[in-house]
């Protein structure tokens, strides 16, 4: 951002969002940073006092071990983080909408319309992350949980065929054995990078749209 001419009034909308995303940043690089280091901690736990003679002690230490790897352990932990992302996200937008009175909509709604608004074309993806973000808040990531308040059968198939399909095609994001949606620490980080220039972009062009009209 030019600085020059800037002031916390002029530049609230970009100040605002710049400190949220900043603490998003640094809540995603302390778990890209220690996460490693608690699986690893469990993995210990797990084998103490473990008995090498205990065949049945030895399988589930092994399923644990398995699920700790596999990602099903943590998947609690990085997808509250990717909730905590998208939360961002619509924090950004709302502010952006309420500071230039665009009228209140559904959610994506608002944000399709005040991207256009401003000239910023809307990605697809913000849909899918929206889809992701509902299956881990309202179904706790289990797909065959998606959709439960929707009495239409196929709507309600379509929603997780949807989930289905991000899940095969994006890295870092998976269906587990046991029919949960597991998001790794590195979508995390990529869907972060997704989402900082498009708010930067937005808070910005906000800003320059409420100095246009105070001029």
């Amino acid at each position: 951002m030019d600085t020059a001419g800037w002031s916390s009034e002029a530049n609230a909308t970009y100040y605002d969002t710049l400190l949220e995303i900043w603490a998003l940043e640094a809540y995603i690089e302390t778990l890209e940073i220690e996460l490693p280091s608690l699986i690893e901690k469990e993995r210990n736990r797990l084998r103490q006092g473990l008995n090498a003679e205990d065949e049945q002690a030895l399988h589930y230490t092994e399923i644990a071990e398995f699920q700790l790897d596999d990602g099903i352990t943590t998947r609690l932990i990085t997808g509250s983080t990717l909730i905590a992302t998208w939360a961002t996200f619509e924090s950004g937008v709302q502010r952006a909408a309420r500071n230039l009175e665009q009228p209140k909509d559904k959610f994506l709604d608002t944000s399709v319309k005040l991207f256009a608004r401003l000239g910023i074309q809307h990605p697809k993806e913000i849909e899918d992350f929206y889809a992701i973000r509902n299956t881990l808040v309202h179904a706790n990531g289990r797909v065959e949980d998606i959709g439960l308040d929707i009495p239409d059968e196929d709507q309600r198939q379509k929603k997780r065929l949807k989930i289905e399909q991000l899940a095969n095609s994006r890295t870092g994001m998976k269906i587990s054995h046991d029919g949960y949606l597991v998001v790794s620490i590195e979508f995390v980080r990529a869907t972060f990078r997704f989402i900082e220039p498009l708010l930067m972009d937005l808070a910005t062009r906000t800003d320059k749209e409420l100095t246009r009209k105070t001029v």
